[in-house]
């Protein structure tokens, strides 16, 4: 693949997958030089990571310029820091992680920089600086943290003293969360494998739902846009288990235990790009960015979590009895002892869409 100019470095990141085209160059080769940069301010957790990369010039190989760490790292002096709005700073560290695996991008090195123990308040503003002593440049990107979203139906209250029809064909299920410009549901199958040897092995198989996103919100109330509600029929149901849990030729058989639902919410930054990258299939799928000084996205997300949702007990037996999941060998009743909760931390879902 020949191209003028490798514009997503994002590719080179967090594993994401790249589209190039030959027929539209945004950045001619006499371009300057500069750094493309990729953030994401979790509004969930005390630990931050901001990748930065070089815009790479030149008609060699994609693939042998991605895999020449000179053309891609920066300089190690490079300081990257996030500044809060009454100054007070917070310096990234650099780490080398070890390489990704898999891919064209393989060979990355997987420089990170890192910022471990802290917490931004939600609501606020951040300012992420990164400064090159080399020649005094600056970069910057300025965002507000997100509010936390939280899910309107059914409620934690309700969920942890009752049980739930989902097999009503007239009335399906359907979770109802806060909306934000960008949000993704991710509904988690717990359940157990009980092997042939007698070991039982805690499961949990996350999927991702179809991202909304929402740039500017309130137009889309006024439009009569319906956001933040999911509805799940009993095909869909079905396709869940189908899709979400592999066979396994080890596998005597299998229990159900509960459902978990995780919405995580994003800013307008990420919902901005989404948006267009949705209508291009070229170079310009890539086009936006809020890095000053830079090319790159720096965006915030947050999180909420709507765990062990029970089914009624019908819902077991057609699990373990329907065309579509009978083969995942489902007991057509729930398992009912100790579950241990094998990853309690969902990998926040925006990172595996950005392209």
């Amino acid at each position: 693949m020949k191209i003028s100019r490798l514009i997503l470095s994002a590719a080179i990141l967090w594993g994401f997958t790249i589209s190039c085209s030959n027929e539209i160059d945004l950045y001619p080769d006499d371009a300057p030089q500069m750094l493309f940069v990729l953030g994401c301010l979790d509004g969930n957790g005390t630990f931050q990571q901001v990748k930065i990369r070089k815009l790479i010039a030149g008609n060699e190989d994609a693939t042998q310029m991605i895999n020449d760490p000179a053309h891609y790292l920066p300089d190690t002096s490079i300081r990257v820091y996030l500044e809060e709005s009454n100054g007070q700073q917070h310096p990234f560290s650099r780490v080398m992680r070890p390489p990704q695996t898999g891919g064209k991008f393989s060979q990355d090195s997987n420089l990170i920089y890192e910022l471990d123990g802290y917490w931004p308040f939600p609501s606020r503003t951040f300012t992420l600086r990164i400064e090159d002593p080399a020649n005094g440049k600056v970069l910057s990107s300025k965002i507000k943290t997100m509010n936390l979203p939280s899910f309107i139906y059914p409620e934690q209250f309700w969920v942890d003293r009752g049980k739930y029809n989902l097999t009503d064909p007239l009335r399906p299920f359907q979770v109802n969360y806060s909306i934000a410009p960008a949000s993704i549901l991710t509904v988690s199958l717990k359940y157990v494998d009980v092997m042939f040897d007698g070991e039982v092995i805690c499961r949990k198989a996350n999927h991702s739902m179809t991202p909304v996103y929402m740039p500017h919100v309130e137009l889309a109330r006024t439009l009569g846009i319906q956001l933040g509600v999911q509805v799940f029929t009993l095909s869909d149901w079905w396709l869940l288990f189908d899709r979400s849990i592999p066979d396994d030729p080890n596998v005597d058989f299998r229990q159900f235990y509960r459902f978990d639902f995780t919405v995580c919410t994003g800013d307008s930054a990420i919902a901005q790009y989404f948006y267009v990258a949705d209508r291009f299939t070229d170079n310009r799928r890539q086009s936006f960015s809020n890095i000053d000084g830079g090319m790159g996205l720096f965006f915030a997300t947050s999180a909420a979590r709507l765990v062990n949702v029970r089914p009624y007990e019908k819902f077991n037996t057609f699990l373990a009895s329907n065309d579509t999941t009978a083969h995942l060998r489902f007991l057509s009743y729930p398992y009912t002892g100790v579950y241990i909760d094998p990853d309690s931390t969902l990998v926040n879902p925006f990172l595996s869409l950005l392209r």
